[in-house]
Formats: structure tokens, C-alpha cells, sequence
């Protein structure tokens, strides 16, 4: 179906909408209602010892996640767990609350991302027919630790056993003419387009073990951003962002590359709005239109009473 406010059509994106940003997901709908929607995935966990990356402190019952996900189902997207943690401690794999949030989600037909082999293990064990995707948190260990690490090869093998792969952008870009030719399916890799990160940032791996400490609370927040200071290169001179570009996004989806993801969690309403604005919407449409037609329809959700019957946060 052609579409006139989406920027490029026959491709599919995976957004941070679940447990955070939720209200971007009836919003998009209305405002897509007529047109191709080409948000497939969605993706984000609540508290619990698997969850790693962002901490979220959001602590819901069982009940009100169930009650959630059969809300979430309606707008035919498919929910991402982040479960991609980096810990390798066994004992956190008897976590209780942790296994009956992968129960749930199971039965909820969801995905789950992660990064540890004992992590993959454990689900597989009890789901063999789980979805699983592999964290670009895992590559990123490998690019950084082993430095003769052939990441082609590595994408190859990560094919072999999840249904996804979330490549490393860099990855992407230095093989963006021939990457239909180094991976067989394609279709099956995740783009992010939208990284904080610098170019081959060298302390990347280090932001993954951090975030999980203080997650798990065994670093005090002090502590966490103490070292968050110390390895990040945000506020340093020279810092960089990987964005990319709308030249080499046609170029990637010249060459078939069909999945890609934003990054944003932890944004604010107005920061993901400006990069659903860059990279999603069809930039002959005025800014300030668009952002118009999301206040109105906002106006009519909470009117109808339908914005809070989803937004459990």
C-alpha cells in the first residue's frame, strides 16, 4: 500500500514502544490508519534479572503484563523481551519472577533478544520453539576482545541458530555494497540507524557491563556514573554519533536489506519524535505538520479514553 507520510516503503522497523514509549503506538496507528505501517517490531522489558542494557525500574505484576500484551496484540506489531543481559552467573538463570515473565511472553507469541549462550541455552531448553534474537551487544563483545574476530563469518553462524541478528552498523557500512552477497539471509538482519555511539567505539562492551551492574544493583548509582564519565565519550571532544545517513539507508535497501531499529528507550517523547522524524517520515511533509496531526490525535485518544487504557506506565 503506498504511503504518504512514511518515508520508505517495503521496509519494516523495530521501535523501543514496549513498557516505555507506548504512547507512540496507537498515535503511529491513527496516523497510519490508511496507509502502509511499517512498524513490525517493538521492544523493551520491564525489571528483572535477564533484562540488562537500559535499567528500568518499571515493576509490574504478572497480571497487569498479561493484560498488557493482550493490548499490545491488537496493532498487530510483535513484542521484543530484552533479555540481553551480559551476565554469565548461573544462579540467574533460577531467577523466579525472570522465568514466568519468559512463560508469559511465550505464550504471547514474543521474541526474545539476547546476548549470553547460557541465556540462549536456558530458553531453548524450555522453548525449543522460542524466537530468539542475537543482541548486537554479542558481536560487539567479539569486535572488541578478539582481534582477528572475521564478523562475516560470525553473522553466518549466528544465522545458523536465531531467527534475527542485529549486525553492528559499522559492520553494515563497510560492507554496504556486497552485503547481499556476505549474508544469504538478509531479510533476517537488524540495522540500527540511530546509534549514540561513535564509530567502533572501544568501550562500547564496557557501557553493556555497567549498565547491567547497576541493574542488578551490585554498583551503587555513584559508582555507575563515576565510570559512565570516566568510558563515555558523549561529552568528549571529537564525539561523533553514529547516525545514519538517508544516502546510505537507500543504499542498504537497494542491496535488500529490509529490518531496521531505533534506538531510544531512554528518550524523551520529543527526542524519539525528531528521530521518527529523520528516518521514518517522508520529509516533504513540514515538521511542524506532522507533529500537529500526533497533538490531535493525542487529543482524541485521551478524549475516547483509549491512550490510557494501554500506557500501563
Amino acid at each position: 500500500m503506498k504511503s504518504n507520510y512514511v518515508k520508505y516503503n517495503g521496509i519494516q522497523y523495530v521501535m523501543p514502544f514496549l513498557f516505555c514509549n507506548d504512547i507512540f503506538i496507537p498515535i503511529l496507528n491513527k496516523l497510519l490508519e490508511n496507509e502502509y505501517n511499517p512498524i513490525k517490531y517493538i521492544y523493551g522489558s520491564v525489571s528483572c534479572a535477564w533484562a540488562g542494557g537500559r535499567r528500568s525500574d518499571l515493576k509490574l505484576s504478572l497480571n497487569s503484563i498479561n493484560k498488557y500484551l493482550y493490548k499490545i496484540k491488537k496493532y498487530n506489531v510483535t513484542p521484543l523481551f530484552t533479555f540481553n543481559s551480559v551476565m554469565e552467573q548461573k544462579e540467574l538463570l533460577n531467577d523466579n519472577f525472570a522465568n514466568s515473565l519468559l512463560d508469559l511472553a511465550v505464550q504471547h507469541n514474543c521474541y526474545f533478544i539476547v546476548t549470553t549462550d547460557m541465556l540462549y541455552k536456558h530458553i531453548k531448553s524450555r522453548y525449543k520453539e522460542a524466537k530468539l534474537i542475537c543482541s548486537v551487544i554479542k558481536a560487539t563483545k567479539e569486535y572488541i576482545k578478539n582481534p582477528s574476530f572475521d564478523e562475516t563469518l560470525f553473522y553466518k553462524k549466528m544465522l545458523d541458530k536465531y531467527d534475527i541478528i542485529v549486525v553492528r552498523p559499522e559492520w553494515t557500512i563497510e560492507n554496504i555494497t556486497k552485503i547481499n552477497s556476505l549474508i544469504k539471509d538478509i531479510d533476517r538482519i537488524e540495522v540500527l540507524i540511530n546509534q549514540n555511539c561513535h564509530y567502533n567505539c572501544l568501550s562500547a562492551y564496557k557501557h553493556y557491563e555497567i549498565y547491567d551492574k547497576y541493574a542488578l544493583d551490585l554498583i551503587n548509582q555513584e559508582d555507575y556514573i563515576d565510570t559512565l564519565s570516566k568510558i563515555c565519550m558523549i561529552n568528549k571532544e571529537g564525539y561523533i554519533p553514529l547516525r545514519m545517513n538517508k544516502d546510505i539507508i537507500n543504499k542498504l535497501i537497494e542491496n535488500g536489506v529490509k529490518l531496521f531499529k531505533f534506538q531510544g528507550r531512554e528518550f524523551s517523547f520529543d527526542k524519539l519524535f525528531d528521530d521518527l522524524y529523520e528516518y521514518l517520515f517522508n520529509e516533504n511533509i513540514p515538521k511542524t505538520q506532522i507533529r500537529e496531526e500526533i497533538n490531535k490525535i493525542c487529543l482524541e485518544l485521551i478524549q475516547n479514553n483509549k491512550l490510557a487504557s494501554l500506557n500501563l506506565i
